[in-house]
């Protein structure tokens, strides 16, 4: 088991998420500013942080949000993803990757600054 957390170590990065949309992304953290984990939200446009949604939880409660994101991953049948659905960077990348294969004509629109 890790050793407890003192207030004066505080804040502590346990984790962090990028999913990126278009020009806009969020940010999801977990971090321990001496009363626990807290989940930190932060949404952004063009780099600029628009909001910031703080949690205070407990580690129990952690395990029913991890519940429910194992089973979102594991549901079958999902309709097609968005276009503008927010991604993992990698997958971001990816995806267009394979759209540009299918529509090849559309490379140079999708040029940073074309």
């Amino acid at each position: 088991m890790a050793e407890e957390t003192k207030a004066e170590e505080c804040p502590v990065e346990i984790g962090e998420v990028y999913w990126h949309i278009g020009n806009s992304g969020v940010k999801f953290r977990v971090i321990d500013e001496g009363f626990g984990p807290t989940i930190e939200i932060n949404t952004n446009a063009f780099s600029n942080i628009d909001q910031t949604l703080k949690i205070m939880t407990s580690a129990g409660s952690l395990q029913s949000l991890i519940d429910l994101l194992t089973k979102a991953r594991d549901h079958q049948g999902y309709s097609k993803t968005y276009c503008h659905a927010a991604l993992t960077e990698e997958e971001s990348d990816r995806i267009r990757a394979e759209y540009l294969k299918e529509h090849p004509d559309l490379e140079k629109a999708c040029e940073v600054g074309a």
